[in-house]
């Protein structure tokens, strides 16, 4: 722990050269958006020093939680067969690892054991995750899915912008005439 803030335990990190937003998220397991939320003025640079929150800072990085009507999640009980892998209970759900980590207070795949009952968050009947690409926009991955900007931007909790690695949910099925746009 480096320091606290509202209860909790933030690590700092110091960057090396060519460490990205994305080489962080996946070391720390965390949604790029959450380290962007926990660092809104950081240098991003070779030196920088950025706050690495605990996975359960930002419950908006997360699914909603479950008992909750929500059109676009649902957060369902699975428990984790022998031999089972954090990757391959993510794909089978259509959701990602660091959701279900997030979900669960969870650090690291390696704490998924056989017999562990998770709580796997993951996008309803007629929508599925996007990986947000170099080169996108929210305008163009909008219409490709069929809905606006704002219903994009709502439904992923976006508050900071949309960067490449970026796990969205869309709609299902992609545009239909008259229907995709920005708002």
């Amino acid at each position: 722990m480096d320091f606290e803030q509202n209860g909790k335990c933030f690590l700092r990190h110091r960057l090396a050269a060519g460490e990205t937003p994305e080489a962080l998220s996946a070391r720390y397991t965390l949604p790029i958006c959450m380290l962007l939320r926990a660092n809104p003025n950081a240098h991003w640079g070779a030196g920088g020093q950025v706050r690495i929150p605990p996975p359960d800072w930002c419950r908006r990085c997360a699914a909603t939680r479950e008992g909750t009507e929500d059109p676009v999640f649902q957060v369902r009980r699975y428990t984790v067969r022998s031999g089972e892998r954090l990757f391959g209970i993510a794909e089978k759900f259509g959701t990602s690892m660091r959701a279900i980590l997030l979900e669960n207070g969870l650090s690291s795949p390696a704490q998924i054991c056989a017999g562990m009952s998770l709580r796997v968050p993951c996008p309803g009947a007629g929508f599925l995750v996007y990986a947000y690409h170099m080169g996108d926009t929210p305008e163009g991955v909008a219409a490709r899915f069929g809905m606006r900007v704002a219903e994009l931007l709502r439904w992923n909790r976006v508050e900071g912008g949309i960067y490449p690695g970026m796990q969205l949910v869309v709609r299902a099925g992609g545009a239909t005439e008259g229907e995709a746009g920005a708002e």
